[in-house]
């Protein structure tokens, strides 16, 4: 069973299907847009299925970086060197260029799984929450209940 990480929101699922973490891919105005996966060093990383490498302690990525690998039939549009790392201490929420950014108790928890693929899933493929009418007839607001970034 795979990861599963949600390109549109930076939702991190188990291969249980369990919430791992919150994080993103993609920089500035492209982060976390599914429609931008095709932008060089901007959008996020491309839907399809990536397998993982052991994590390593990089030089420039910091600890944990976990390097991804397309299988052979994920579209990634010319775009290469796709990692999942840490956020930039000094500046949170700017260290991905199309890179997975997630916490490093997720990245623990990923380096530890025998689970070696992921699943890079967009907004058109990843399940919605759509709101849902009460017994009383009014409408409920569907929201998360992921921590935020």
């Amino acid at each position: 069973m795979p990861w599963v990480y949600l390109q549109h929101n930076g939702g991190m699922l188990t291969p249980l299907l369990t919430y791992a973490g919150q994080g993103y891919s993609g920089h500035a105005l492209h982060k976390n847009v599914t429609e931008s996966e095709r932008i060089p060093q901007q959008g996020p990383i491309p839907r399809g299925l990536w397998f993982k490498e052991k994590a390593i302690d990089h030089p420039e990525l910091g600890p944990l970086a976990i390097r991804l690998h397309p299988a052979p039939f994920t579209q990634t549009w010319g775009r290469a060197e796709f990692w999942i790392h840490g956020d930039c201490k000094a500046l949170p929420g700017t260290a991905s260029h199309g890179c997975i950014v997630q916490p490093h108790d997720t990245r623990v928890k990923i380096d530890a799984s025998p689970d070696d693929l992921l699943l890079v899933m967009g907004n058109d493929h990843a399940p919605r929450c759509q709101p849902c009418p009460t017994t009383s007839g009014a409408t409920a607001k569907a929201g998360s209940n992921s921590p935020s970034a």
